[in-house]
Parts: C-alpha cells; sequence; structure tokens
C-alpha cells in the first residue's frame, strides 16, 4: 500500500467538560518521523484555516510567543512553551488523535503525534 502524504481534517479542542469546539481547518502533510527518548514521531505541517470564535485566546497568546522565540532563536524556551501549549487537548477531528507541539506562524502550521497514537495511519 502506498504511503498517504497530504491530508485534510479539522482541528477541535476537546475542553474539561467534554465540549468539543472547532479551531481550524487544516490541508497537512507528513514531513517526517524521528525519535526521542525511544518515542517515534511522526511531524506534519500544513496551512491551517483558523476559525476566530472558537479559538481561546489564552492559546492564541502562548502560541505567539511561541512564534516569537522560534523567529528570535531561543529555542532553549521551546520545550517549556509546548509544554504550555500541550495543556490543551487538541485532536485531528477525523483521526480522533491528539496532536502536540502545534506551531502556528500565518496560516502555516506544524505539530508531531506521537507514533504510538495507533488511531493515526499514514496509509
Amino acid at each position: 500500500m502506498p504511503l498517504k502524504m497530504s491530508y485534510s481534517d479539522t482541528l477541535v479542542l476537546v475542553l474539561d467538560d467534554g465540549t468539543i469546539k472547532k479551531i481550524g481547518l487544516i490541508d497537512y502533510n507528513f514531513h517526517k518521523d524521528f525519535f526521542t527518548n525511544s518515542v517515534r514521531y511522526i511531524h506534519f505541517t500544513g496551512k491551517i484555516q483558523i476559525i476566530q470564535e472558537n479559538f481561546p485566546s489564552e492559546l492564541k497568546k502562548i502560541i505567539e510567543k511561541k512564534v516569537d522565540y522560534v523567529n528570535d532563536g531561543a529555542f532553549s524556551l521551546i520545550d517549556d512553551i509546548n509544554l504550555e501549549i500541550n495543556k490543551y487537548y487538541i485532536r485531528l477531528e477525523s483521526k480522533k488523535c491528539r496532536i502536540y507541539d502545534i506551531y502556528i506562524e500565518n496560516n502555516g502550521v506544524d505539530f508531531i503525534i506521537p507514533h504510538v497514537d495507533a488511531s493515526f495511519s499514514l496509509y
């Protein structure tokens, strides 16, 4: 079976009470996979159309801070900001898998998924 490289989905935020909010429409592509601490991660990049009225302002501020860190070359601060971002339960609606370390700049997006999340298939 050939490897599927491009996907379209809705980005959703799952709130503490179980409510699901659609926060963006994304088209994304497989970028690469990599290993950290013996865990395989899949990295994706793409385009996002944010649904402004559903996107939490606090999450937006945290992501904007991450963009500033990246653009300023303050890479030693990225792990801490990712911890803040990852407190939000963000997932791909149709794949039903959680995404981590989301980065949004302009209409570009990238994120990772641990490969151990069996609900996501590259095929």
